[in-house]
């Protein structure tokens, strides 16, 4: 009989803690004076939306990359112009933020969050930021519903549609529609870095529709978000112990945490910078903190630590630096550039003697100036060179250029050849081999027998050798034995005949 008595109160006992569930009230928000240590991480192996009746979650494996201290204090600390907005009767809690997420594209400072806690339920009112010197307290004609109280399992879903807009003068126009349902969808145990606790578990569903108009644009720009919160909500924490939202597939996870020890992940790109059309700029971010090594993506695709860049128009870089503990930080840069059309000479070529090259400047610079082997030639806007001047040689082409603070230059080399001669007396081609060739070079002439003069010039048109030999059979060998390696010209004449070649000296 005390065997089955024992049995019986041991099954209840187990079945008991099975199904112990909670109940949320308005102890378990937060209160004036509270502080409370909250965690930043960027993903989760766990399925945030798996929940369920007595369900384990369990976040243990996260790992923070930032961290912060939210506090809550009255409304009367606020800004007084906040105060009469959020007077008392709509709410009795504020908390510091740093920027509204909704209006990204202004600048602010003093930026709250406001909320009203009641015995029958957790409200946000509104918010308030000051833009360029201006209070703008943004109070919504319904507080967005949080939580009704008290929340337990049982509890019905809730809603609330929240609407607000204004006018900046001279600025544009804002406005904010929210639309938030609230459900405890389960109940249980989960586990975080900072301990285990038994939770009731929210998910909200959010539809905001955002509209700016700004008036130096003359146009508005609509965004519709969507928005699915999930918040795990423990007993005498102030805040939930886990919350996840997630917007196009992109999670932020937050969760009260003790203080960790950890050098944050620091990634700096500088400052933007403003660049002339055609100039190149190495991109480096200097990087800090963390634990190495980083590993680096660029909105370019590359994934080195640095990147040599020259866009022909302004670009934003963006730079992305992970370390070996998954923590990830990104920052941003915008090369600004000026327009500067740029003189390109091209590649370095050679050209017949008789012939020229002309290049002609994009537009009109405030300077420009050409060079021929250093020596100012020209100040026009078109330029032309032949061989006048440099006969069978190479001359230095080099230009100067500049507009407003913009300065460039280019330079090539020209080479002239013989390619027919002069008009006055063609030279015919003579045949020479080996071509390349060693100790000597043959050549075969369909000329006369008997005396053959010869010239060989450099490329630049300097005379190396001259001599004569002797044509039998229509063939004669050169001795070439001490000249060095290189390219070669050889001219043959007898008589009035004159014929040519291009060799080279192995």
């Amino acid at each position: 009989m005390r065997k089955t008595l024992l049995s019986f109160i041991l099954c209840c006992s187990v079945l008991a803690t099975a199904y112990a569930q909670i109940t949320v009230s308005r102890d378990d928000m937060p209160a004036i004076g509270d502080t409370i240590r909250v965690s930043t991480a960027l993903t989760t192996q766990t399925d945030p939306a798996l929940t369920g009746e007595n369900y384990t979650w369990d976040f243990s494996e996260l790992t923070p990359v930032s961290q912060r201290v939210v506090s809550f204090v009255s409304p009367t600390s606020t800004p007084f112009f906040y105060q009469i907005v959020f007077n008392p009767a709509t709410a009795n809690l504020a908390t510091p933020i740093d920027a509204l997420d909704f209006l990204a594209q202004f600048q602010m400072t003093d930026a709250y969050e406001f909320f009203k806690a009641t015995a029958e339920s957790y409200v946000r009112p509104g918010y308030a930021v000051t833009i360029s010197g201006i209070p703008v307290p943004m109070k919504f004609n319904q507080p967005e519903s949080l939580y009704k109280f008290p929340l337990t399992n049982d509890s019905p879903k809730d809603s609330s549609l929240s609407v607000y807009s204004i006018q900046f003068p001279g600025l544009g126009y804002f406005s904010i529609e929210r639309n938030r349902v609230n459900e405890v969808d389960g109940w249980g145990q989960i586990t975080t870095p900072l301990g285990t606790f038994d939770v009731l578990r929210v998910k909200s569903t959010i539809f905001e529709a955002d509209s700016l108009y700004l008036d130096s644009l003359q146009m508005g720009t609509p965004i519709f978000r969507n928005i699915i919160e999930y918040q795990w909500i423990a007993n005498n924490m102030s805040l939930p112990v886990m919350s996840i939202s997630v917007e196009e597939g992109i999670q932020t996870i937050t969760y009260p945490d003790r203080i960790e020890n950890f050098n944050t992940l620091v990634v700096d790109l500088g400052a933007d910078m403003e660049i002339c059309e055609g100039e190149e700029v190495e991109l480096s971010p200097a990087v800090s903190g963390g634990t190495p090594p980083y590993t680096y993506t660029w909105s370019t695709g590359d994934t080195s630590a640095s990147i040599t860049v020259s866009p022909s128009e302004t670009t934003t870089y963006v730079v992305g630096v992970m370390d070996s503990e998954m923590r990830f930080m990104m920052d941003e840069i915008t090369i600004n550039v000026i327009p500067f059309p740029q003189i390109k000479l091209g590649s370095d070529t050679l050209i017949c003697a008789e012939h020229s090259l002309t290049f002609t400047a994009p537009v009109i610079y405030d300077e420009l100036k050409w060079y021929v082997n250093g020596v100012l030639i020209s100040q026009s806007g078109t330029f032309n060179i032949d061989s006048t001047g440099i006969g069978l040689g190479q001359a230095t082409i080099r230009v100067e250029f500049s507009l407003g603070q913009c300065a460039a230059w280019d330079e090539i080399t020209v080479g002239f050849q013989l390619c027919n001669g002069l008009n006055e007396r063609r030279p015919e081609t003579a045949r020479v081999y080996p071509n390349p060739a060693g100790a000597w070079l043959g050549v075969d002439l369909d000329w006369q027998d008997g005396d053959l003069f010869f010239t060989i010039s450099s490329m630049e048109g300097k005379t190396i050798r001259t001599g004569s030999i002797n044509l039998r059979n229509k063939r004669a060998n050169v001795n070439i034995e001490h000249l060095n390696s290189g390219f070669y010209f050889i001219t043959f004449h007898q008589h009035h005949r004159l014929a040519s070649a291009r060799f080279i000296k192995d």
